[in-house]
């Protein structure tokens, strides 16, 4: 072995079995030091593949698919995963992601044109703050679990109750990265074109699969082994 190759057979201190598995902010941070190239990767397949209205709703499913398998600490490999996460929901996430278009985009009117009226504004920005919150779901239950479009949506609706802690600092954590990408513009363009998407997908999909794995997977596991 050479000075900067490392010698793998040679025995070494290990991980302690007793070492508790890491949860929270120190597994973000190792998983996503450890995936931070693959990320990069994702996000200039994303570019290449998002055409705006045409496809961004199946781009977006097939990073979600990609990124839930890495905070799932999945082997993956980004270029298989992403064309299979295309191919396998390009119809729901295509209908949804038009929906979401439309539906972020009349409530950012509604929070342009309700100036005057500050009771709606906030109305407004509660909504569209909820509806952040239910796409933080939607894409991982569609992409990562065997759940149908509807029983997707259903569960998207009730998780950001149940997961409210977790849900509502992801999207603020979110929304922050990407008006600070708007507001620096052009000078944040390298950071758009290297990571500027995949990253908050990745934030999206750590918050998500926790709340999906308490309380859909497990549920799931359970009932399945008290049918058995």
């Amino acid at each position: 072995m050479g000075l900067f190759s490392p010698n793998y057979d040679r025995p070494g201190p290990g991980i302690d079995k007793n070492t508790p598995p890491k949860t929270g902010l120190s597994l973000f941070v190792e998983i996503f030091v450890r995936e931070f190239w693959q990320l990069v990767k994702l996000n200039l397949l994303f570019l290449l593949t998002c055409l705006p209205i045409v496809t961004i709703g199946a781009a977006i499913g097939a990073m979600n698919k990609v990124t839930v398998r890495m905070v799932r600490d999945i082997p993956n490999d980004v270029w298989s995963d992403y064309w299979r996460g295309f191919r396998e929901n390009w119809k729901s996430t295509t209908v949804l992601g038009l929906l979401g278009a439309v539906l972020f985009g009349g409530g950012f009117l509604g929070l342009w044109l309700y100036e005057p009226q500050p009771i709606l504004r906030v109305v407004t920005a509660a909504v569209l703050i909820f509806m952040s919150m239910f796409w933080l779901y939607l894409y991982p239950l569609l992409t990562s679990t065997t759940l149908s479009v509807s029983g997707a949506i259903h569960d998207a609706l009730l998780l950001p109750i149940l997961c409210f802690y977790h849900s509502l600092p992801a999207c603020l954590l979110i929304f922050l990265l990407f008006m600070l990408q708007i507001l620096f513009f052009p000078l944040s363009f390298p950071v758009l074109l290297l990571c500027g998407f995949s990253i908050p997908s990745f934030i999206a999909s750590f918050a998500a699969w926790s709340g999906i794995r308490k309380h859909i997977v497990r549920d799931q596991e359970q009932q399945a082994s008290s049918d058995t």
